[in-house]
């Protein structure tokens, strides 16, 4: 086996044994299921471990495609993983994301700060659709497994986003949600995007082993 392939296995091999560890650690620390999705601890810090993991891999075993034409997946994987930990709100005024931030009297640095990484978000999101967005719709009708676990990725993610704040949501229609109603979809909020982050690093594994393989 060669050295691409070796480091490519042994990077498959720690998109599962990153949340194992984190998920064990925790639990052997705290002795409760539900500590687990605590914010900041057990899943939440995995899919941001994952994220983080998933950038870094990319970086180390594809240079030549991170600081080249594909630089956005690996910044992409940095932004999503830093959006997991909430720091896009954790050094501003409010959050980069919210127009709170641009229209109240904050400090223009932090207006400034914002903006200048919402423009890299839509830039990163446009480099997405437009340059690997043709690639990955021929690889989805030509079965390749790479595009289709970034499909479930992004249908993973899609999931959870509104599962966020169910309770909140469905308020505003008149519908009650119950207590117990409302922690289980956090819960699967919080497992779903920690499937997302696995699925997504599994993707750019098959994706650098399709890549290699010259097809």
């Amino acid at each position: 086996m060669d050295g691409p392939t070796q480091k490519l296995r042994w990077f498959a091999i720690g998109i599962f044994a990153v949340p194992i560890l984190v998920l064990a650690v925790d639990l052997a620390r705290y002795g409760d299921l539900s500590r687990l999705y605590h914010e900041g601890s057990g899943i939440e810090l995995a899919s941001f471990l994952l994220l983080a993991y998933g950038c870094v891999g990319f970086l180390v075993l594809a240079p030549q495609h991170a600081f080249g034409r594909v630089w956005h997946v690996p910044v992409g994987l940095f932004l999503l993983a830093s959006r997991e930990l909430d720091l896009d709100k954790r050094f501003l005024a409010d959050g980069m994301l919210k127009s709170n931030l641009y229209r109240h009297d904050n400090p223009i640095s932090h207006k400034l700060i914002g903006g200048a990484v919402v423009i890299l978000i839509l830039w990163v999101i446009w480099r997405h659709v437009r340059r690997s967005g043709p690639g990955w719709v021929r690889s989805i009708f030509g079965l390749q497994l790479w595009a289709w676990l970034w499909l479930l990725a992004m249908a993973s993610i899609v999931i959870a986003r509104s599962l966020d704040g169910l309770k909140r949501k469905l308020l505003k229609f008149g519908i009650e949600v119950s207590r117990g109603q409302a922690s289980f979809a956090a819960q699967t909020e919080e497992i779903l995007e920690l499937a997302f982050a696995m699925l997504t690093c599994l993707s750019i594994a098959y994706w650098l082993k399709w890549r290699a393989a010259g097809t």
